[in-house]
Order: C-alpha cells, then sequence, then structure tokens
C-alpha cells in the first residue's frame, strides 16, 4: 500500500573555462561531489524535517508522519498518548546537559522486538552526538588511553549513529533530537537509477563559462510511526521512535 511517485530534482553550477583549464585538481570533479552531497543532503532534510508542503517538494517526513497520527496535529497535545515519543528531562528544551541515560535508555525501551535488528539506528545531528551521547558514554567511566586519542565510534547504547544535519544542532522546545530505529520498516526511498551528469558549453556561450547540471529522480515516503491512543494499552510504537526535546 505505500506508492512511491519520483520526481527529478536537479542542479545547475557554472564554472569558468579559465579554472576548468587552470585548476590543478579536476574542478569538475570537485563540482560532481558536491552535486552528489547537495543531493544527499536534500533527502535528509526531506526525511527528518518534509511537512508536505512545496519547500520540501511536497514531501512528508519523520516529524509530520508523528504530527499525522497525533489526533492534533501536532507533537505537543497529549504527547503522553504517542506509543513511539518519549519526552527528555523537563528542562532539555534549554540545555542538553540535562538529558539523561535513562532518557536515553527509554527510547531503547520503546522499540518494538521486530524492529530491533541490524538495520536498527539513532539518527541525530553531530552536535547532539557530542553533546548527548558522547558525554554520557564519557561520564560511565572506564575509558582506555587509546579511546581517549581516537574518540568514541558512532555508536550509542549498542547502535550505530547516522548523522543527520537538518536535525536539531541547539536546544530548543518540542523538537526531535534523535530517532532510534529500523527505518526501512518505517520509510521508503525510491532512488531511480543513479545520479546524472551532463555539461554545456553552450548554455553560458557569451560568459565563456561551463554549465554542470545534475539530476536524481527520487521520492521518500513515511508510512509507519505507530498511534496516538488515549488509552495506554492501546498505544502502538513504530518501527522507528522518537527522542523529543521537553516543551518550554
Amino acid at each position: 500500500g505505500v506508492q512511491l511517485k519520483v520526481d527529478t530534482f536537479a542542479t545547475l553550477t557554472y564554472l569558468s573555462n579559465e579554472l576548468v583549464a587552470d585548476a590543478a585538481v579536476g574542478a569538475a570533479d570537485v563540482i560532481f561531489g558536491e552535486i552528489a552531497r547537495a543531493f544527499a543532503s536534500n533527502e535528509d532534510n526531506m526525511l527528518a524535517n518534509g511537512d508536505g508542503t512545496v519547500s520540501y517538494f511536497n514531501r512528508a517526513g519523520l516529524i509530520q508522519a508523528f504530527k499525522n497520527a497525533s489526533s492534533a496535529g501536532d507533537l505537543t497535545t497529549n504527547t503522553a498518548y504517542f506509543g513511539g515519543v518519549h519526552v527528555a528531562t523537563a528542562t532539555s528544551h534549554a540545555s542538553w546537559n540535562v538529558i539523561t541515560l535513562a532518557d536515553m535508555a527509554a527510547v531503547v525501551g520503546r522499540v518494538p522486538a521486530y524492529a530491533d535488528n541490524a538495520n536498527t539506528k539513532w539518527m541525530c545531528s553531530k552536535a547532539f552526538f557530542g553533546a548527548v551521547m558522547q558525554r554520557l558514554a564519557w561520564a560511565a567511566g572506564g575509558a582506555t588511553a587509546a579511546e581517549t586519542m581516537g574518540g568514541i565510534a558512532p555508536r550509542f547504547l549498542g547502535y550505530p549513529v547516522v548523522f543527520n544535519q537538518h536535525m536539531a544542532r541547539v536546544p530548543a522546545a518540542s523538537v526531535p533530537l534523535a530517532y532510534l530505529g529500523d527505518f526501512t520498516k518505517a520509510s521508503a526511498l525510491g532512488d531511480k537509477g543513479e545520479y546524472t551528469i551532463a555539461q554545456s558549453s553552450d548554455v553560458a556561450f557569451v560568459s565563456n563559462q561551463l554549465a554542470i547540471r545534475g539530476t536524481s529522480r527520487t521520492d521518500i515516503v513515511v508510512h509507519d510511526v505507530g498511534n496516538y491512543s488515549a488509552t495506554a494499552a492501546s498505544r502502538v510504537a513504530g518501527p522507528v521512535v522518537m527522542l523529543l526535546a521537553a516543551a518550554s
């Protein structure tokens, strides 16, 4: 019952022909990498923040899926009614330093057994990982010299951490701080073929520039984040659960 409708996303970049000719490193190769990064960043943004409007290319991401599950259409009305939402410590909207290991463990506890598998991951910003996950890991003690020098791998409470820089990077009220679960069971990502790159020396001929166009045919649909119920026994968490900052 999940339908993907791919749209074409595109970038257009101009390079001076002098730069193309004189650059020690292939300038076009650098642009190709930036195009791929831009498409990946756009997908991250739609997944995390898509609200179904044109600002997100009419895609509804995780946050909107949770809001749609609510009878009030938001994350702040009777938040306890969500099956898959844990609200962090009361002052988490002002400081991440108050978020505790118990908060993070409560998120783990909400993930259904069927969604706890090799695909299960945390998703958060790198800032949240450093300020909360790494802080809690260091505070637990027992770090070796090698860990202190080399840092802690992006894992927390047994699960890998993937970074989405379109998620919260500073404390704010009632915003998703992290997700945990099997994203392949909660959402569908469709990429129709690989990124395509084309270039033309004719488009900007009069300004002596090379035009480089990148295209990607993509769709993202979030289809299962659990339910919202006034009856505790009826609440069901979906395959991805949310850590939500407290309201101000």
